[in-house]
């Protein structure tokens, strides 16, 4: 599952590490209520290592390992900021063989253990829960939905296809006080029995 968040700002450079650290916790905080054992914090081994990285904690056969599912990047240009989260939801075995490719090309260290699916942690986990409880926990922290009453559109427009809102940022997480437009889409490949892709 792709979330990709765009926002105007008048200095889009401030505030790059609370990005990461609000938008970690949220999407932390969203894999829990759909009962995934998610924290924040990067994990020995992983890939693409962040201090924000989410992880899940296994129970079961597998109580006391740890697997990323979620990684965020964000790129700023002048008079804006984008954000960009990928959550990995399901089959993690695809990422994870071509990942160990990768790493064994480039000569760096991975844990191929540490690569992992939210399905793993919580295996009846449906994407259209996820897909609520990050809406959810959007609204919670001062986001409006895009339009009154729309809600979670699902289309077959292309996932850079957004819609404007106007967002109630925290003043005292997200500064300038002036960024009062936001536009985020989430889209997610269609799997053989699912949903669409998805646009915010």
């Amino acid at each position: 599952l792709v979330i990709d968040h765009f926002q105007p700002a008048d200095d889009a450079k401030t505030g790059s590490n609370l990005r990461y650290k609000l938008f970690g916790e949220l999407f932390a905080r969203a894999l829990q209520d759909v009962g995934v054992d998610a924290a924040v914090g990067e994990i020995p081994g992983e890939y693409c290592p962040g201090e924000f990285s989410v992880h899940a904690r296994l129970g079961g056969e597998r109580a006391g390992e740890r697997i990323k599912l979620v990684g965020t990047a964000q790129r700023v240009v002048s008079g804006a900021w984008w954000f960009s989260t990928g959550i990995v939801v399901a089959d993690s075995a695809p990422l994870r063989s071509v990942t160990e490719r990768v790493y064994a090309a480039l000569g760096l260290p991975l844990d191929p253990a540490t690569i992992g699916a939210a399905r793993e942690a919580n295996p009846a986990l449906l994407m259209e829960d996820l897909e609520d409880a990050i809406l959810d926990v959007y609204a919670q922290n001062g986001f409006r939905q895009c339009a009154a009453g729309t809600g979670l559109r699902r289309t077959t427009a292309p996932p850079w296809v957004g819609c404007r809102a106007r967002s109630l940022l925290p003043r005292g997480i997200l500064r300038p006080p002036s960024w009062s437009q936001s536009c985020f889409t989430a889209a997610s490949p269609a799997p053989r029995r699912g949903p669409s892709p998805i646009h915010i």
